[in-house]
């Protein structure tokens, strides 16, 4: 049979399976009616998509309107508050160069401070043995209460004084 016969077979093969095919599908009049009907669906769908879209295209154009506008509005916000910020932030750096200076003044003033804690607390330090030595305390009182006596004696007979020149 050749090539042509062979072609010829595998050609009348597929005839007879599309012509199956279309008498178990297209060929029943139930797949025209089922087929009419989704058609018909189909086209009413497309048609209320198609009012849908009709509808809300205007929206959803004004949306993307106002988006962009309000995209626009925004980077001209940032735009004009790109120096005031950047002023801010410098502004901040100095600060804190500042506060820094008077945290390190004040970790100085501290650290005197702790030391003249230490020398008044000492014992060797004349502020330290007047404020630890009770003695100094007992002959400073003495001599206050003299003073007073004195005072008031002067105050009640008044105040003789005889002065040698020589």
């Amino acid at each position: 049979m050749g090539v042509a016969g062979e072609v010829f077979v595998e050609s009348e093969t597929l005839v007879r399976s599309l012509r199956s095919i279309m008498d178990s599908t297209v060929g029943k009049p139930e797949f025209v009616a089922s087929f009419n009907n989704v058609v018909s669906q189909t086209e009413e769908l497309s048609t209320r998509l198609n009012g849908f879209i009709n509808d809300i295209d205007p929206k959803v154009k004004h949306s993307l309107a106002n988006l962009e506008d309000a995209s626009q509005r925004v980077h001209i916000l940032l735009k004009d508050q790109e120096l005031p910020v950047k002023t801010i932030i410098q502004n901040g750096s100095e600060v804190s160069a500042k506060l820094r200076e008077v945290v390190d003044k004040a970790d100085r003033v501290a650290d005197e401070m702790n030391r003249l804690l230490v020398k008044v607390n000492s014992s060797n330090s004349t502020l330290g043995a007047m404020l630890n030595d009770s003695t100094f305390y007992l002959e400073l009182r003495g001599t206050l209460n003299s003073a007073d006596s004195l005072f008031r004696h002067i105050e009640k007979k008044g105040l003789d004084v005889n002065v040698n020149l020589f």
